[in-house]
């Protein structure tokens, strides 16, 4: 194959690609935040940003809490005000989950140290 029919194969490739990419919706990535329950030390961590998913309209958060557990199904407790992304399924019947929202509630005092 010559030089130049690979370079103008090489630019229609780029062409092609260029073109479906332009085809695509931007991605809105928004951050969802909760605190980890620690069953170890039975206090509730730091909030943190948990997880990231795509959603054009940033989460308009609370103060109230409920507990969730994360996509990954390890049995994980977390405490979030925020809407829960797909994934994240509630489970304020958890017997741990009164322990954390009385934590996340008491402020400071339920944190971890």
């Amino acid at each position: 194959m010559s030089l130049r029919l690979a370079a103008t194969r090489a630019l229609w490739i780029a062409a092609a690609a260029l073109v479906a990419a332009a085809g695509c919706d931007p991605l809105s990535p928004q951050a969802f935040f909760a605190a980890p329950w620690n069953d170890e030390d039975a206090c509730l961590e730091s909030n943190a940003a948990v997880d990231v998913y795509d959603d054009e309209d940033a989460p308009v958060c609370s103060e109230r809490g409920t507990c969730v557990e994360g996509p990954e199904g390890d049995g994980r407790l977390y405490v979030t005000t925020c809407p829960i992304p797909d994934g994240w399924k509630k489970v304020d019947a958890d017997p741990r989950c009164a322990d954390a929202l009385t934590a996340y509630r008491s402020g400071k005092d339920g944190r971890c140290p």
